[in-house]
């Protein structure tokens, strides 16, 4: 497992947990795993999702690592 730092922004607050939306919160996922299994465990709608950034860079569907 690793554990990851996320933070969203915007309107996608709305799917999230009251406690996670609006600041940073960590999530665990299996090592591997890609930023959409990430996008999907937040439980975010994929075509509303416009930008990704890893390690402060822009991303698409690179593995998390």
């Amino acid at each position: 497992m690793i554990t990851v730092k996320v933070r969203v922004y915007s309107a996608l607050n709305y799917y999230l947990q009251h406690r996670e939306a609006h600041s940073w919160f960590q999530r665990q996922l299996p090592a591997g795993s890609s930023a959409h299994k990430l996008i999907q465990s937040l439980g975010l709608p994929e075509q509303e999702v416009m930008i990704l950034k890893i390690n402060g860079a822009r991303a698409s569907n690179y593995l998390v690592r």
